[in-house]
């Protein structure tokens, strides 16, 4: 579906802006440009508030990259004014290829040689046209495979957030389509709210029936003359004007589309990355002229902007196709109405504010969108409610692979006797098992699960490693503090817990070649997440106090970074999580913090800026033979995408949640499949 979008944008673009006169383009500028900056700029007002409408239920999410992505820099000026136009179509930066075009489209209105070119663009855009209208026959079997694949297997808890959007966004659409709009002609012309939707209220209907504007156009716009008629004596001199106004407007993003972006703010606070108050003058400005492109082209760069993860996507498929294409058009249809209204009125001098009609429209427009939005919160909060089940969900993983006879120690064990003439190697096959050493709360490396069995990434990884020595594995929690001597004393064989690699454990132990790089965040409540956006902000925070595992290399970094923080020692991520404290946050890494999250969901991560911290196993100094054994040994896991298939499930949360299959004649009747 996107293969011929931004070409035709070009195209589309360029020519009905190029074959204006100079007289149309002027009234285009001067008429209809300024009431559609304006109904635009309404839009977007009720797309803001919508997410004032979705309650504060808990939510949180496995690790994304997305977190990592959250401080990028959105550089202004390649989003809007393109250096290079052919990098802007490649990469689909939308806003940029629209102003190119409309560039484009300007120049060419002064140009009187420009028939030529015009009929050879008029030809493309035909060729377009049959390409999209040829991908858009078949798009509904793809699009119903897609919407069939996310409706069908959706939880119950994940069908109560779909709810909200589907209240907020009909209920916010037939306002702006029944009131706020045409209430605003009767507000400010001469025309009454029944003068305008009487007349018209067929082409309205037959919109949102058949869910496409561009086949009422013509039914509309004759259907809005007689409406003009209640004006009176009035002359239509513009009426030549509004033919050329209208359709070229039609290629401007409409209200039914621009309804569409709401669809983000959804997305952000469905998946637990809310689109910030800050980035609203960002969201607003893009979102309007990424929808030049179409609604799908146009959400999919602005999850990508506002670093959203894109699998929402297919939500918004589903959503399409079943609410915005009729909602959606019912909006452009009366869009198009009062841009034609409101247009004719300015020409002909009818443009009448006072006062006191146009306050008490705004009086009663705010007081509806309160109790509307008001409305559907109390609703989905006080009557739905909602039912958090991902702690639950983490704390029941269990392993994905095979596991080794296991043995959990209470208490430090007996330190492991060493022969001088053997290698470690030899003296773990001949005892036949495995000691491993971890630290408490290591999520999501090594952990307690439900069960009481210690799950996560590195104990899986133990288990590998016991089982390709052939032996069994005992466990043992060390104290973060003293885990090193531990470990050089004979206490365990190997530390496998997610451990950080620091010039002053480099010195104490040998660690293996790193498993993974981890990101430094901080975990903060999470309504207080925008107050640590950036450095900058976090630096404004007065007497700001952060928790800490006292690890100096890395405590050093945040110290550089944040100079005025008072740091506090804790001893395990708990004491942060459930004791009361005075804390603004936790130094943590994001794969950490987002592990923690799903059970405190209470608390979300944030990353201000990007600091590594490659993480691996360690053995004791001078076992460099059994080193040797672990780098290869991790090297081969590497290759086998062992380590990649559990950074998938324990960091990313891929599968970690078996779903039900969905019912189907084949399996529930026929039986053919289990």
């Amino acid at each position: 579906l996107q293969m011929s979008v931004l070409p035709y944008i070009t195209v589309s673009l360029t020519y009905s802006i190029g074959s204006l006169s100079f007289r149309a383009a002027g009234l285009l500028l001067k008429t209809a440009g300024v009431f559609i900056l304006l109904l635009w700029g309404i839009t977007i007002f009720i797309i803001l508030l919508m997410p004032l409408s979705f309650p504060s239920w808990e939510s949180a999410s496995f690790f994304s990259t997305t977190i990592l992505e959250s401080q990028a820099d959105i550089n202004i000026l390649d989003q809007y004014f393109p250096r290079n136009p052919f990098y802007s179509l490649a990469f689909s930066v939308i806003p940029a290829v629209v102003l190119f075009s409309v560039a484009v489209g300007i120049a060419l209105i002064k140009i009187e040689s420009k028939e030529r070119f015009l009929n050879n663009l008029a030809i493309l855009e035909q060729a377009l046209g049959s390409i999209t209208r040829f991908i858009v026959h078949q798009a509904p079997y793809g699009v119903f495979a897609i919407s069939a694949a996310a409706a069908g297997t959706m939880e119950v808890t994940e069908l109560s957030k779909l709810n909200v959007y589907t209240l907020a966004y009909i209920s916010m659409t037939l306002l702006t389509a029944l009131w706020v709009l045409p209430a605003l002609v009767a507000a400010i012309t001469p025309l009454s709210y029944n003068d305008l939707m009487g007349p018209t209220r067929d082409s309205l209907i037959t919109a949102f029936a058949i869910g496409n504007v561009f086949a009422v156009l013509p039914v509309l716009l004759a259907q809005t003359k007689v409406a003009l008629e209640k004006l009176g004596k009035q002359k239509y001199d513009a009426s030549k004007e509004i033919d050329v106004i209208i359709p070229t407007s039609y290629n401007f993003p409409k209200a039914g589309n621009i309804m569409a972006l709401s669809f983000v703010l959804f997305a952000g606070w469905y998946t637990g990355f809310d689109v910030s108050y800050s980035a609203y003058p960002t969201f607003a400005l893009s979102g309007i002229i990424s929808f030049f492109g179409g609604n799908m082209a146009g959400t999919l760069y602005m999850l990508d902007l506002m670093q959203i993860p894109a699998d929402t996507f297919e939500l918004f498929l589903l959503f399409d196709n079943i609410f915005m294409l009729r909602f959606g058009a019912l909006a452009s249809a009366v869009y198009m109405l009062v841009l034609t209204v409101l247009s004719f009125c300015a020409i002909q001098g009818l443009i009448i504010i006072k006062w006191t009609k146009l306050i008490r429209y705004l009086v009663i427009t705010l007081v509806m969108l309160f109790f509307v939005i008001g409305g559907i919160r109390f609703f989905f909060e006080n009557v739905i409610g909602s039912d958090y089940q991902k702690d639950q969900l983490y704390l029941e993983m269990e392993p994905i692979f095979n596991t080794v006879p296991t043995v959990m120690h209470n208490e430090i064990p007996a330190i492991l006797q060493t022969f001088p003439d053997r290698s470690r190697m030899e003296e773990i096959r001949e005892r036949g098992f495995l000691r491993v050493g971890y630290t408490g709360g290591a999520l999501p490396f090594a952990f307690i699960n439900a069960s009481q069995n210690l799950v996560g990434l590195d104990t899986e990884m133990a288990h590998q490693l016991a089982s390709e020595l052939d032996v069994e594995i005992q466990f043992v929690e060390l104290n973060r503090q003293t885990m090193t001597e531990d470990l050089n004393r004979g206490v365990v064989d190997i530390i496998m817990s997610g451990i950080a690699i620091t010039t002053d454990r480099a010195s104490d132990v040998l660690f293996s070649q790193s498993t993974i790089n981890l990101t430094i965040a901080l975990v903060v409540r999470v309504h207080r997440r925008d107050d640590f956006d950036d450095r900058e902000s976090i630096q404004s925070i007065k007497n700001l106090r952060l928790g800490s595992f006292n690890i100096p290399y890395y405590d050093n970094k945040i110290r550089n970074y944040l100079p005025d923080a008072e740091i506090t020692y804790l001893d395990f991520p708990q004491d942060f999580f459930e004791q009361e404290h005075d804390l603004d946050g936790l130094i943590l890494t994001a794969e950490s913090g987002s592990a923690w999250s799903l059970i405190y969901p209470q608390y979300t991560v944030v990353v201000p800026d990007i600091l590594q911290v490659p993480v691996a196993y360690a053995v004791a100094q001078g076992e460099h033979e059994f080193a040797a054994y672990i780098n290869t040994w991790l090297l081969l896991k590497d290759k086998d995408q062992t380590l990649k298939k559990l950074y998938a499930y324990w960091i990313l949360g891929d599968n970690s949640e078996m779903k039900s299959p969905r019912w189907s004649v084949i399996r529930n009747v026929l039986h053919w499949v289990d």
